[in-house]
């Protein structure tokens, strides 16, 4: 008799059925103003931004401490990556689900090479670290991170 491994949850649901506005493909972070706070972290740009169409986004929660892979992967293996625009377009339309007091929310980006942490700074400014989602760390639960994942 085979046996199914069970699944771990590292997260739970804060806020289901978002609406992402659709891109036209052409606003970087740079362009956009979005990120008075700064931009920081680098990768090559220009190579992945695509006209998007309007799609949903769910915002869940940490609440058990993993690694960037084993936190998404809990959350679905078929995911959709999020390209720059439809970064920007969320954090406009919704800044209050961002996570507060200067801790971070995480969107898994479309070139595979980053991630996005959006963080909210001691000023209300939103700040953006750019980051390689192969990092051996291990986000916190204490920490209540937020993970966003597209849904189209």
């Amino acid at each position: 008799m085979q046996t199914t491994a069970a699944v771990v949850s590292y997260c739970r649901p804060l806020f289901e059925g978002l609406v992402v506005p659709a891109t036209e493909g052409d606003e970087t972070f740079e362009e956009s103003g979005i990120f008075p706070g700064g931009i920081y972290g680098g990768r090559e740009r220009g190579k992945v931004r695509k006209p998007t169409p309007s799609a949903h986004a769910s915002v869940f929660e940490q609440s058990r401490d993993g690694r960037f892979f084993e936190i998404f992967m809990s959350l679905g293996h078929i995911r959709i990556r999020w390209q720059e625009g439809q970064v920007i377009g969320f954090c406009r339309d919704h800044r209050d689900k961002l996570r507060p007091g200067g801790l971070g929310t995480i969107f898994e980006l479309a070139d595979g090479l980053s991630m996005a942490y959006v963080r909210i700074d001691q000023s209300e400014k939103l700040r953006l670290l750019l980051l390689p989602p192969t990092l051996g760390h291990t986000f916190e639960a204490e920490n209540k991170t937020r993970f966003v994942l597209l849904h189209m």
